[in-house]
């Protein structure tokens, strides 16, 4: 499973948080949650699109609830 290097922003666009090794679950449930996440490396933002075609059958199910 990829791991991301991640910033965890508010509606502020406050950081109010990083994670060395975010999978694409953990990203998942913070975009639901409303925060917004950038990938560190790359300076770009991260999407639910984005990872949804990342994320392969091997990986299993998604739950964001």
């Amino acid at each position: 499973m990829d791991k991301y290097s991640i910033i965890i922003y508010d509606n502020n666009n406050k950081i109010i948080g990083e994670l060395m090794t975010a999978t694409p679950t953990d990203i998942i449930k913070f975009i639901n949650k409303g925060f917004h996440v950038t990938n560190k490396i790359t300076g770009n933002d991260i999407t639910i699109d984005e990872l949804n075609q990342n994320i392969g059958v091997s990986d299993g199910v998604i739950d964001v609830g």
